[in-house]
């Protein structure tokens, strides 16, 4: 159990940190456009 709970968190933080990169993207061409 603490085997596939820890992959489930891996998992999570991999998830997280791709859903932040797609986010940031368009943001970063926001700004980038405006200046």
């Amino acid at each position: 159990m603490f085997n596939s709970l820890s992959d489930t968190i891996i998992l999570d933080l991999l998830l997280c940190r791709n859903v932040g990169v797609l986010e940031l993207k368009p943001l970063l061409v926001l700004f980038l456009v405006c200046i």
